[in-house]
């Protein structure tokens, strides 16, 4: 791990805060061909417009702003010198506003109740009118009307695109309504815009109104009660503001009853949790197929135990009840089950993703499951404290279909023992080559990672980022993360937090062991210990085809190394503790290993519907990486965001370290051109 201040920190997180509510999160799906005879086709990308969301800053001018904070740095000039830099490093194109309340002074205290203006409009090219707006505003104000304010600000803002208002103040609302209904107000509109609010040095009052204005407003509150934590808050929130993991696909409403559920094709879907289980139908294309249905969710944080099931099942399955003590299904009248599962609170995740295959297994007699026309599709959110904790939240899943494999008999047979039986194969890391790389907020937008790379980011509580690596048939991949200890980043940092680092498949199941391979140092998952550095791998079996067949005791450990194709990795931190807003450096290294080797030849497919099975031929090998990610096509997409997800902090003062490393990333990054999937 190499040395790094916690200026280097700021700067890096920063860029990635503010890279997210104005970088487009691009999607690259390649759809199977219109025969569905291969696996091949052309790349399509979908991605939205960095210009479309806004970003409005709401300031406090009230006469108490010119007082000093704990660190005795008077509010007022603190919020004056990080709104400049903010304007000095924004990228002309990035749409920003600025509104100011309680800035007028002396006035009736109707006139003091309705104390807000728009200083500057929500655009672009507006930086000059911004800097001479910031010069000009003071604390002078006799009231706190945040409710007006808010009323004011979601006028503000555009239609569409990702819409944030970030309030900061020292006070508490002193005039009506009550600024915590309003927040309720805007929301029950179906205004889609997060509200966050910073207590900047308040009472116990004022912080409770401002957590109840957050909450209300699908944001987060954070208290700041000196310049240092408002700095290291806003590199936290601004995180979470503006890049909150995404979740996205083609919008679709499932059913309560079987028979009136929609019917799917191969793609990316989004939905929302309902009250009870929700259904879809998925036809069965080709014969012999494989399906896979990979399904992506923000758990409540409320409780970690709460299982968000998914299911594949027939028509005729007697019973949809699901497993609600584990990971996976004893009911055998389903074909495939799995819950979204975390096991505990202290190192609980946000994000969790897993997936349901079904195969045709040739060691097996056919089943209903295995040659049924149609498969049944279902999710339910059950919460074990509140049953609609999960309702209107977003889960995203990726229903794809393979086709039947021509060449079985020569394929490799599963791939043999636990992955204790396996060597882990040495990483060198050579820092001096390693590429700052900022992890994707979605498995939609991951970068991709070259095998043999290093690279180095930071993560904050309660945050998860994605990358991705192509691995082939018959290799298996490594991955290896570093993290320092304390006394490189965070001297006074006294708290533990869970961490993982996990890997998933192109379907976006969990691949996870119980134990651990030969020579293998460190854990894919624990509890941080910021007194030493520490190191977290992880890797997977051998990717074969048969592995999809392996006996399932616990952890899917091999189930799902059985595509070629990107592999996800997923680096998260807990957020328990998450008062104490320290980025945590990380190192991390990726390489694959083994011959490439058992690639399957796809039968062209005869569709399940046609009486004549004769046509059915070898295809030529194709491209299998290709055949794990969905069409999304010229389909209309939503990009739901969950406002679940905790925001840790903001900053005045953070605002500048903000932009300047977010300025610098956003040019690398509209000029980089992802790897397709």
């Amino acid at each position: 791990m190499t040395p790094r201040t916690l200026r280097s920190i700021t700067g890096m997180g920063l860029a990635t805060a503010l890279m997210a509510a104005f970088t487009p999160a691009t999607q690259t799906a390649p759809p199977l061909s219109p025969s569905h005879t291969t696996l091949m086709s052309s790349l399509e990308e979908v991605e939205t417009n960095p210009e479309d969301n806004e970003l409005l800053l709401v300031m406090d001018a009230s006469g108490s702003m010119s007082e000093s904070d704990d660190s005795d740095t008077v509010r007022i000039e603190a919020a004056r010198d990080a709104l400049h830099s903010v304007v000095d490093d924004l990228d002309d194109d990035l749409s920003v506003g600025l509104r100011v309340f309680s800035a007028q002074g002396e006035t009736s205290n109707d006139a003091a109740c309705q104390d807000s203006d728009l200083a500057v409009e929500i655009g672009s090219d507006n930086r000059d009118d911004l800097r001479d707006a910031i010069d000009s505003y003071d604390a002078v104000g006799d009231k706190t009307p945040i409710a007006y304010a808010l009323e004011e600000a979601a006028g503000d803002l555009g239609a569409e695109g990702n819409r944030t208002i970030v309030l900061v103040s020292d006070g508490q609302e002193n005039c009506a309504p009550d600024p915590c209904e309003v927040a309720q107000t805007i929301t029950d509109k179906g205004i889609d815009l997060a509200i966050h609010t910073v207590g900047y040095s308040v009472d116990d009052e004022a912080r409770q109104d401002l957590e109840c204005i957050a909450q209300a407003g699908n944001g987060e509150y954070f208290d700041a009660d000196d310049a240092e934590t408002l700095n290291n808050t806003l590199q936290r929130l601004s995180l979470r503001a503006f890049q909150p993991f995404q979740l996205e696909g083609e919008p679709v409403e499932g059913a309560a009853d079987i028979a009136d559920a929609p019917a799917l094709e191969p793609g990316q879907y989004v939905d929302t949790w309902k009250e009870g289980p929700q259904y879809y139908r998925i036809p069965r294309t080709m014969e012999n197929s494989s399906l896979h249905v990979g399904a992506s969710a923000i758990h409540n944080d409320t409780s970690s135990f709460d299982p968000l099931t998914v299911a594949l099942g027939t028509e005729d399955a007697g019973s949809w009840e699901t497993y609600r003590g584990g990971s996976y299904s004893t009911n055998d009248q389903l074909c495939s089950q799995v819950n979204l599962y975390e096991g505990t609170n202290d190192a609980a995740l946000r994000v969790r993703s897993d997936q349901v295959t079904v195969f045709p297994d040739p060691e097996e007699e056919e089943t209903d499951c295995n040659s049924a026309d149609e498969l049944i599709l279902q999710l339910e959110a059950i919460s074990n404290e509140d049953p609609n904790a999960y309702v209107g939240q977003p889960v995203e899943f990726v229903v794809t279909e393979e086709p039947e494999v021509a060449n079985m008999t020569e394929l490799p047979s599963v791939a043999e023992g636990g992955i204790h039986e396996y060597q882990w194969q040495s990483l060198e890391v050579d820092q001096e080559q390693s590429e700052e790389l900022l992890g994707g907020n979605s498995f939609n937008n991951a970068p991709t990672l070259e095998a043999g790379g290093a690279y180095s980011s930071e993560i904050y509580p309660g945050e998860s980022l994605v990358y991705k690596i192509p691995v082939e048939w018959g290799q298996h991949l490594q991955a290896q993360l570093e993290t320092p200890g304390r006394a490189e980043f965070g001297p006074d940092l006294t708290v533990d937090r869970g961490f993982r680092l996990q890997i998933y498949s192109p379907h976006r199941g969990l691949i996870q062991h119980t134990t651990q391979a030969q020579g293998q140092e460190g854990k894919y998952y624990g509890l941080t210990n910021y007194d030493e550095p520490k190191l977290w791998q992880n890797m997977t079996h051998p990717v074969r085809w048969a592995n999809r067949a392996s006996p399932n005791a616990g952890h899917n450990d091999m189930e799902f190394a059985s595509t070629a194709g990107d592999y996800y990795i997923l680096v998260s931190q807990s957020e328990v503790n998450s008062d104490q807003q320290v980025a945590v450096p990380f190192d991390l290294v990726v390489d694959t290993f083994g011959e490439v080797e058992g690639e399957p030849q796809y039968a062209t497919a005869s569709a399940t519907n046609t009486e004549d099975d004769d046509d059915a031929v070898a295809a030529e090998p194709t491209q299998p990486a290709e055949a794990v990610t969905p069409n999304v096509g010229d389909a209309e997409r939503t990009g739901l965001s969950t406002t679940q997800t905790v925001f840790l902090g903001i900053g005045i003062a953070g605002l500048l370290l903000l932009v300047i490393g977010a300025f610098v990333l956003y040019r690398v990054l509209k000029t980089r051109n992802r790897s397709s999937y």
